[in-house]
């Protein structure tokens, strides 16, 4: 059974030393030993077991090896999911000089409705820049095959039929 009236017989003044002493014990040994522990575990278990390959590189903070989903949905409905891996991230960008999207943009002005107004007035539909053969303003300065990103996975997901 708790007495609360021992509670308030403590003085002020140990039970801030007290807490003081605990604050400086977990922010001066506990904290770093744990954080430690746990990245020498990854460590461990992605060079020895290889295992736990995403916790491990997302912690070292390791430039290269990106992955990323890519959705796709079919004309039938179904839902295409690729898996696609980096090896290498290239770190020197230049302007892409075969680039076309800022010329598509200059040759017509933009309408709140998202369409584009070409010099006639006539509306047409805007063209999707995944589907322009440049898509990114920016390429690597040194085209290499390490930075080409692989298909790492694939699944299918069929549509259903509602009922």
């Amino acid at each position: 059974r708790h007495d609360y009236s021992l509670f308030l017989q403590v003085e002020r003044g140990p039970v801030v030393a007290y807490l003081g002493a605990m604050s400086l014990y977990f922010f001066i040994l506990a904290i770093p030993l744990s954080g430690n522990m746990f990245g020498a575990w990854l460590a461990l278990t992605l060079t020895f077991l290889r295992a736990q390959v995403n916790e491990g590189f997302s912690s070292l903070r390791y430039e290269h090896l990106k992955n990323f989903l890519r959705l796709h949905v079919t004309k039938d409905g179904d839902l295409e999911i690729f898996a696609l891996g980096l090896n290498k991230v290239p770190k020197r960008w230049v302007k892409d000089p075969l680039w076309e999207g800022s010329t598509q943009e200059a040759s017509s002005r933009r309408n709140r409705s998202g369409l584009l107004y070409e010099d006639g007035g006539f509306p047409k539909p805007i063209t999707p820049s995944w589907s322009w053969d440049r898509p990114s303003k920016w390429t690597p300065e040194r085209h290499s095959k390490r930075f080409d990103p692989e298909i790492i996975d694939y699944t299918l997901i069929l549509k259903t039929e509602e009922k």
